[in-house]
């Protein structure tokens, strides 16, 4: 599977093009703690669902890179990550002040018992070494809720907790700068 990125434990691989990562996307997005924060005014999606609106993306026919997390091998989560201009409508509307290398990310971690123990600031921070080392990317920003109880950010931060330096949070709403890449 291509990886792209790996820190020890942690791996973000290409989603496939493939019923076993679309299942393991129907099965996610229907848990509570993800369902809650990744279009929750809809019902979680079915199988054919996922395969049509993901299937676009695993061909590289979508301008979102679709990706599995993986820890020690085994998938916990997903993560998309897309240049911002190739979404100026939404980049408008949540003023992302977006350039060419202007990068988004989102990603929820689907297995509910690893909520907190500081997988996706893993993730936020492997994903961003990539952007800037492989598709120069200058700054990446996250969008999320402006509610931080149960969201990719509040997620961040708790999981911050067990790392040395928490994120400054400040900055997260409405849209989270995560890495200023170069000055």
């Amino acid at each position: 599977m291509p990886q792209i990125a790996t820190d020890g434990d942690l791996t973000i691989r290409t989603m496939l093009d493939d019923d076993a990562d679309y299942e393991l996307i129907v099965r996610w997005r229907s848990q509570p703690h993800v369902h809650e924060w990744w279009e929750p005014d809809h019902p979680a999606p079915d199988l054919e669902e996922v395969r049509a609106f993901y299937g676009p993306r695993t061909r590289a026919e979508d301008p979102t890179t679709s990706c599995i997390i993986e820890l020690e091998g085994t998938p916990i989560g997903y993560l998309q990550f897309y240049r911002w201009l190739a979404w100026p409508e939404e980049a408008e509307m949540l003023e992302v002040d977006a350039d060419e290398d202007t990068f988004g990310i989102d990603l929820f971690i689907g297995e509910a018992g690893l909520i907190g123990r500081g997988v996706g600031t893993r993730v936020v921070s492997l994903i961003c070494d990539h952007l800037e080392r492989d598709h120069g990317a200058s700054t990446v920003a996250a969008t999320t809720e402006t509610n931080l109880s149960g969201s990719c950010s509040s997620a961040i931060a708790s999981d911050a907790s067990s790392t040395a330096a928490a994120p400054d949070m400040s900055n997260f709403i409405p849209v989270m700068a995560v890495g200023g890449f170069s000055e």
